[in-house]
């Protein structure tokens, strides 16, 4: 059995200067396969993070059964912990289950532009709005009951953001 010698060209690889190794120059194809499926995996968690942040902040379904619709919207808005330190200046919510309002991104909406739809049917909305903040920080909203038609931005066919009501 012969024993081959192999020498290794360094001289491109080190610096002459500062004998530090130098990475390599030229494109690295074996990197782009990993970066590409960080990037859509990082995506589709993204889209699904959307959706549940949608329905977190915004479906209420069944409707609380709070002795009025201010304690409801209080409720609505710790649950989600919104009323403290600072509070924000309000929120909205859908009282409809999840799959109706989902139909709003397929047949029960109608395509304004891109991904973002009007719904045909109108849904019983609450908007609170915060009216005050106690000297203990605590948020103090008022509730406003409509029955109103919602305008979504979907993503993967189902809403990711509220933009408003119509």
């Amino acid at each position: 059995m012969v024993l081959k010698k192999v020498d290794f060209e360094l001289e491109d690889s080190v610096d002459p200067v500062t004998d530090i190794a130098r990475a390599s120059r030229g494109p690295h194809p074996a990197l782009l396969l990993p970066l590409v499926l960080l990037a859509t995996s990082l995506a589709q968690l993204r889209e699904g993070t959307s959706y549940s942040q949608f329905l977190n902040q915004h479906i209420e379904f069944p409707k609380s059964s709070a002795s009025s619709d201010q304690i409801s919207c209080e409720l609505m808005m710790q649950r989600q912990g919104l009323t403290r330190p600072f509070g924000i200046t309000g929120d909205t919510f859908i009282q409809a289950a999840t799959n109706q309002v989902q139909g709003v991104c397929s047949s029960g909406g109608k395509r304004v532009r891109n991904n973002v739809y009007n719904s045909i049917a109108r849904f019983h909305i609450t908007t609170c709005q915060l009216t005050s903040i106690s000297p203990l920080g605590h948020c103090i909203s008022k509730a406003r009951i409509r029955t109103r038609r919602i305008h979504v931005t979907c993503a993967q066919g189902r809403p990711a953001h509220l933009d408003r009501v119509l």
